[in-house]
Protein backbone atom coordinates (compact mmCIF):
# COMPACT_ATOMS: atom_id res chain seq x y z
CA UNK A 1 0.00 0.00 0.00
CA UNK A 2 1.61 3.38 -1.00
CA UNK A 3 2.06 6.23 1.47
CA UNK A 4 -0.50 8.79 1.06
CA UNK A 5 0.66 12.14 0.41
CA UNK A 6 -1.55 15.02 1.48
CA UNK A 7 -1.65 18.01 -0.90
CA UNK A 8 -2.85 21.76 0.37
CA UNK A 9 -3.31 23.88 -2.19
CA UNK A 10 -4.71 27.58 -2.75
CA UNK A 11 -5.40 29.25 -6.37
CA UNK A 12 -6.69 32.43 -7.50
CA UNK A 13 -6.95 33.79 -11.03
CA UNK A 14 -9.62 36.30 -12.73
CA UNK A 15 -10.38 33.77 -15.71
CA UNK A 16 -13.23 32.39 -15.11
CA UNK A 17 -12.53 29.14 -17.18
CA UNK A 18 -9.37 28.51 -15.96
CA UNK A 19 -10.75 28.69 -12.55
CA UNK A 20 -13.31 26.08 -13.51
CA UNK A 21 -10.50 24.02 -15.58
CA UNK A 22 -8.35 23.61 -12.63
CA UNK A 23 -10.95 23.32 -10.09
CA UNK A 24 -12.63 20.15 -12.24
CA UNK A 25 -9.32 18.81 -13.50
CA UNK A 26 -8.34 18.47 -9.83
CA UNK A 27 -11.91 16.94 -8.80
CA UNK A 28 -11.57 14.31 -11.41
CA UNK A 29 -7.77 13.42 -11.08
CA UNK A 30 -7.61 13.61 -7.36
CA UNK A 31 -10.88 14.08 -5.56
CA UNK A 32 -10.62 17.62 -3.67
CA UNK A 33 -11.59 17.68 -0.24
CA UNK A 34 -12.42 20.63 2.31
CA UNK A 35 -12.97 23.00 -0.99
CA UNK A 36 -13.68 26.54 -0.51
CA UNK A 37 -13.73 29.82 -2.15
CA UNK A 38 -15.43 32.60 -4.24
CA UNK A 39 -15.16 34.35 -7.37
CA UNK A 40 -12.01 34.41 -8.03
CA UNK A 41 -10.16 32.45 -5.68
CA UNK A 42 -10.32 28.76 -4.00
CA UNK A 43 -8.48 26.29 -1.37
CA UNK A 44 -8.34 22.80 -0.66
CA UNK A 45 -6.77 19.39 -0.91
CA UNK A 46 -6.18 16.11 -2.58
CA UNK A 47 -4.24 13.01 -1.66
CA UNK A 48 -1.95 11.53 -3.88
CA UNK A 49 0.52 8.39 -3.58
CA UNK A 50 4.09 9.23 -2.14
CA UNK A 51 4.53 13.12 -3.22
CA UNK A 52 3.29 16.16 -4.41
CA UNK A 53 2.14 15.14 -8.12
CA UNK A 54 4.11 18.43 -9.99
CA UNK A 55 4.41 17.01 -12.93
CA UNK A 56 0.32 16.58 -13.40
CA UNK A 57 -0.38 20.05 -12.30
CA UNK A 58 2.57 21.52 -14.84
CA UNK A 59 0.59 20.25 -17.43
CA UNK A 60 -2.68 21.30 -16.05
CA UNK A 61 -1.24 24.79 -15.86
CA UNK A 62 0.66 24.72 -18.95
CA UNK A 63 -2.83 23.46 -21.02
CA UNK A 64 -4.82 26.79 -19.69
CA UNK A 65 -5.43 29.84 -21.68
CA UNK A 66 -2.69 32.68 -20.85
CA UNK A 67 -3.06 34.31 -18.07
CA UNK A 68 -1.25 36.92 -16.19
CA UNK A 69 -3.36 36.65 -12.76
CA UNK A 70 -2.87 33.44 -12.02
CA UNK A 71 -1.75 32.12 -8.82
CA UNK A 72 -1.27 29.13 -7.74
CA UNK A 73 0.85 27.21 -4.47
CA UNK A 74 0.77 23.98 -2.93
CA UNK A 75 1.93 22.30 0.07
CA UNK A 76 2.30 18.96 0.08
CA UNK A 77 3.53 16.54 2.87
CA UNK A 78 3.65 12.42 3.98
CA UNK A 79 4.27 12.31 7.21
CA UNK A 80 5.31 8.65 7.60
CA UNK A 81 8.59 9.26 4.99
CA UNK A 82 9.14 12.86 6.24
CA UNK A 83 8.20 13.81 2.81
CA UNK A 84 7.67 18.13 2.28
CA UNK A 85 7.15 19.66 -0.78
CA UNK A 86 6.01 23.47 -1.92
CA UNK A 87 5.22 24.84 -5.31
CA UNK A 88 4.63 28.13 -6.23
CA UNK A 89 3.39 29.59 -9.96
CA UNK A 90 3.06 33.41 -9.99
CA UNK A 91 3.88 35.54 -13.21
CA UNK A 92 4.19 31.98 -15.49
CA UNK A 93 6.61 30.25 -13.27
CA UNK A 94 7.06 27.60 -11.24
CA UNK A 95 9.19 27.85 -8.17
CA UNK A 96 10.20 25.13 -5.39
CA UNK A 97 10.68 25.71 -1.85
Amino acid sequence: MANICINRFYCSTNSEANYEKIMYALDEEFELFGLDGRDNWMRGEFDSKWECPIETLRRLLASLAPDETLYFEVVSFEPGLGYLAAYLYCGGRWAEF
